[in-house]
């Protein structure tokens, strides 16, 4: 058995030797901290190296984003500080997730969100939260996790068994979500999600005091174009909008989108600036709109309440 401890392009040449060693010799290499003293492409072009090597067993750990990144989800094993023991392997169905997510391999805490949206949405109130004195996301040992839709469920359950506590941050239009909401509550994970048969966009154009909403819609236009949006909502002008419950539901059904129109905000910095207006507005909303309990319940979950 070899263990190699690097130091800068010292230690890269050492362990580039002690890998031709187990090619022909075979054996066992243990390599604490890889990413320690080299630069990220470096790291990242040694870890491709060792995951090629199949003639011993390389065993390393890490706290680099760069180094998870080049692993396959089989590759991976985690162990968390808790009372189970043991270590946590992930399925070839997780290898998505390790690629766009690899930041969440390193925290306690996740808030999975069902899509770029609502991580947008967590973004701003990250920042929120520290313009308002509030501890950070970080602080609290908490990372974002896009569950790109279809996977959302099956990341929030697999992610919960791995050890970390759980919050799912999502819609409430996907019948197929929906029926599996309460098996993620069973398993501990707090669930935030719109009303019943909202998609975000649908809730925030409903919940919002109606100067937001034209300003959402002004920024909509400056994404897609003005003749395009009031083809979309049947209007000459935008400014000929009036405030009322058809209205909303009409504006957000077409910003969600659907199978022949795509939604107006489905990245993470259209979230960002749907979370900014959402939570300047928060004083002006009525206690039992959605929106608002939504806010309070990620809030209090990210203080640990």
């Amino acid at each position: 058995m070899r263990y190699c401890h690097q130091d800068g392009i010292t230690g890269f040449l050492s362990i580039a030797i002690q890998l031709d060693l187990i090619k022909y010799e075979g054996g066992i290499i243990l390599i604490d901290v890889i990413e320690q003293g080299l630069e990220p492409d470096r790291v990242k072009f040694l870890v491709n190296r060792l995951k090629q090597n199949n003639q011993g067993q390389i065993f390393i750990t890490t706290h680099s984003n760069n180094v998870i990144v080049e692993l396959e989800a089989k590759d991976i094993f985690l162990k968390k500080n808790d009372n189970r023991g043991g270590l946590f392997s992930f399925s070839d169905d997780f290898q998505g997730c390790i690629r766009n997510n690899p930041n969440a391999f390193f925290a306690k805490r996740l808030i999975v969100c069902e899509g770029a949206t609502e991580v947008g949405i967590c973004r701003a109130l990250n920042d929120h939260r520290i313009n308002n004195g509030c501890d950070n996301l970080e602080l609290n040992g908490i990372s974002l996790v896009d569950g790109t839709g279809s996977r959302f469920v099956d990341y929030c359950l697999d992610f919960k068994k791995a050890g970390f506590d759980v919050c799912a941050f999502c819609d409430s239009d996907d019948n197929a979500i929906n029926k599996k909401k309460s098996s993620l509550e069973e398993e501990g994970i707090k669930v935030v999600a719109c009303d019943q048969g909202n998609a975000i966009e649908q809730q925030v154009f409903n919940d919002l005091p109606w100067d937001k909403v034209q300003e959402l819609l002004e920024y909509a236009i400056e994404l897609k174009g003005a003749q395009n949006i009031s083809a979309q909502l049947s209007v000459d002008k935008i400014d000929s909008l009036e405030d009322s419950t058809e209205t909303r539901r009409l504006i957000g059904d077409k910003a969600k989108g659907g199978k022949k129109a795509n939604g107006w905000f489905k990245e993470i910095k259209h979230g960002e600036k749907i979370g900014r207006i959402w939570f300047e507005s928060l004083s002006e909303m009525d206690d039992d709109k959605r929106l608002k309990c939504q806010y309070k319940e990620l809030m209090f979950w990210i203080d640990g309440k």
